[in-house]
């Protein structure tokens, strides 16, 4: 029934399965209302793209009615992970869900107001809207205006990441300034931890 709220809704999942098993599950997500987020390589595709039955007189890596059937209501985002900026991109997918993870059960353990009434994807769903500014950082090729252009975004995005929180879990600005920057330190601890376990020993 349309407007019926489905019962994953404002969950947020990065999905980087591939072929068989992960995606069908990542698909059941969806159907329940989940945003699925699929990542996926140009320099190793998916073999499930090239596997029959195709569309009828088609050819191509879109066209395999397998893959679109285990990926169907999925969003799609193709990074190489061999690279730098594929990788960053990859972290901040998943660090974006990670700081929203934190920031709820910070919020609604730690500081939680007699208001605070919230779920994680709410949260996860403001501060997505929090990181809009990031668009301005395009222009950080710019000389000199670059530079300034993101400090400006740096501090804009403090605000609305306090803004989205507070909005988020119904409590006042204090709780959401707390909030944030100890969900900011929790999160770098656990960054650090992870670099520390990955770093072979010299």
């Amino acid at each position: 029934m349309a407007g019926t709220k489905m019962a994953l809704d404002g969950i947020k999942v990065a999905d980087f399965s591939w072929f068989g098993a992960g995606p069908i599950c990542a698909e059941h997500l969806a159907s329940y209302g989940a945003t699925v987020v699929r990542v996926e390589s140009e320099t190793r595709v998916d073999a499930l793209r090239t596997v029959q039955p195709f569309a009828m007189g088609k050819t191509g890596y879109n066209v395999s009615g397998y893959f679109n059937n285990y990926n169907a209501g999925k969003l799609d985002l193709t990074l190489n992970l061999n690279t730098e900026k594929g990788q960053e991109l990859a972290l901040r997918l998943v660090g974006w869900a990670v700081y929203a993870f934190i920031a709820y059960w910070v919020g609604t353990h730690l500081f939680k107001g007699p208001h605070t009434e919230a779920t994680w994807g709410e949260l996860l769903r403001t501060l997505g809207f929090a990181n809009s500014p990031r668009l301005l950082l395009i222009l950080l090729i710019v000389p000199v205006v670059g530079l300034i252009i993101g400090l400006a975004v740096f501090v804009w995005m403090l605000f609305t990441t306090v803004i989205a929180i507070r909005q988020a879990l119904d409590f006042g600005t204090g709780r959401a300034i707390a909030t944030a920057i100890v969900s900011l330190l929790a999160q770098f601890a656990i960054y650090l931890v992870i670099a520390i376990l990955l770093t072979p020993a010299l």
